[in-house]
């Protein structure tokens, strides 16, 4: 993953801080270690200490919301390809609980919230000419 733009602004020392922690799972627990891996301290209580204080300085916060975002938004996408993926070749009731995933999160283009959709046909007949397709595109 790139390193986040905004890394630009810290020392080499907060660099090394910051890498640990993140590398280490980037939750608060992981401030102390992360401390000690970047030479702010050599004792557990001092390295709480550096901790709070480097996770309290906001070139630091910036930094780690960033790469938090980046992964989260990287995290993302994966997760709606696996739901896209699941919604056009699982099995019908999987098809099924994919669709009702990508229509209750908003997950695509939404016309309207208001729109009314008139249907000739209800869904699992829908899957059902799908799958007939599916099967027939197979066979050509």
């Amino acid at each position: 993953m790139k390193a986040p733009a905004k890394i630009k602004s810290l020392d080499p020392q907060q660099m090394q801080f910051v890498a640990s922690f993140i590398e280490r799972g980037g939750r608060p627990t992981d401030g102390p270690s992360a401390a000690c891996d970047a030479g702010y301290a050599e004792n557990e209580k001092d390295a709480r200490r550096a901790a709070a204080i480097l996770l309290s300085t906001p070139a630091i916060v910036d930094v780690i919301k960033e790469d938090a975002a980046a992964r989260f938004g990287a995290l993302t996408i994966a997760a709606v390809a696996t739901i896209a993926d699941l919604c056009e070749n699982g099995p019908p009731s999987v098809r099924l609980a994919a669709a009702k995933e990508i229509l209750d999160r908003g997950i695509g283009p939404i016309i309207s919230r208001n729109a009314v959709v008139q249907a000739s046909m209800g869904l699992e007949e829908l899957l059902a000419v799908i799958d007939a397709e599916d099967s027939g595109k197979g066979s050509d």
